[in-house]
């Protein structure tokens, strides 16, 4: 055994370290241990998560923070070409900042007690932070398997509608008032990271006509699931029994992505063609109360390309009101040529 009373990496200390070469069983090359006390900072633990060749790079890209750690390191290191490092860091923080770049997501006042190890993730039992304006509480779980990290992430809070359509660029008027409560699901994992998002809605009024319409204090359950990484990101969204939207689409360019709107219960499906097709059953329609809703958004259009992004639609209307006249069992199809 190497006693050091302490060493650095980039601007952390380790101290009380301890390191030795335990004798390797027959067929197995040498391995480095060192265990340590590590006084540290969430720049420097981005820097090597980032940098370092420990299969992390992919999941933190992009990621910057502030704030101290400290907490204890082991280092099992292969001393033989081509063989991976473990690392397994027990950390703490207090008023902890992150910026996420995928979803973009900034944290503060971040508080919890961590473990990441290179083999199987990120675990915590218990965070708290501040996000878009609230609190936040939630979970890390560590789920790699034969040396893949894998972390999954877990998340309740309760979120103004203000809060989350600044989040999402969303600027144009919304017929949608309150506030809503969420369950969170961020699972990082390389190329198959996905967000998905619950919620029953509960806060939330939609002004909108039947059958969509809402009061805030009903409940009607929504997901939300849309994946993190690739050149062509998927969506899909489930709200209650009325309507459900299977969407993808290059990062940034939703008007040249494809997608279909299923209304009245049926799960949608992801057509192959570019444009938006809507289909499925409404139980009633009434043409003047949605025009009502339209008109304060009419120049919204701009130069015309979200309504050329709809490329049709199928529908079936139990009850049609309209034009003076109701229509009982109408039909409607419509293409765009």
């Amino acid at each position: 055994d190497v006693r050091v009373p302490e060493a650095r990496i980039l601007a952390s200390r380790v101290r009380d370290v301890t390191v030795n070469v335990p004798k390797a069983p027959a067929g197995q090359s040498p391995r480095l241990a060192l265990n340590g006390e590590l006084d540290s900072s969430l720049p420097d633990a981005l820097k090597i998560l980032q940098e370092a060749p420990i299969g992390t790079a992919d999941i933190f890209a992009g990621w910057q923070g502030q704030g101290p750690l400290s907490g204890k390191l082991k280092l099992d290191i292969p001393l033989a070409k081509g063989q991976k490092p473990q690392v397994q860091v027990d950390f703490a923080t207090e008023g902890a900042q992150l910026q996420i770049s995928t979803p973009k997501l900034a944290l503060s006042q971040i508080k919890g007690a961590f473990r990441f190890n290179t083999a199987t993730g990120l675990s915590a039992p218990d965070i708290r932070a501040h996000a878009l304006g609230h609190a936040v509480r939630g979970r890390a779980l560590a789920e790699g398997a034969r040396g893949n990290a894998r972390t999954r992430i877990e998340a309740s809070g309760k979120i103004a509608l203000a809060q989350l359509t600044g989040w999402l660029g969303v600027t144009q008027p919304l017929p949608l008032k309150g506030e809503i409560p969420y369950k969170l699901n961020l699972a990082l994992d390389g190329g198959d990271s996905q967000l998905r998002i619950e919620s029953d809605l509960k806060g939330l009024a939609v002004e909108l006509p039947a059958p969509f319409a809402k009061v805030a204090a009903d409940a009607r359950p929504t997901t939300w699931r849309m994946t993190l990484q690739g050149n062509e990101r998927r969506y899909w969204l489930d709200h209650g029994s009325v309507a459900s939207l299977a969407f993808a689409a290059p990062p940034g360019a939703a008007l040249q992505g494809r997608g279909g709107l299923r209304l009245g219960g049926e799960p949608a499906r992801l057509p192959s063609d570019q444009g938006l097709r809507v289909s499925g059953r409404i139980a009633e329609l009434d043409w003047s109360a949605w025009q009502a809703v339209a008109k304060p958004h009419a120049g919204l259009a701009g130069d015309g390309q979200p309504l050329r992004f709809f490329r049709g639609a199928d529908l079936n209307i139990d009850r049609f009101s309209g034009f003076g006249t109701q229509v009982n069992n109408l039909a409607v199809k419509l293409a765009r040529g």
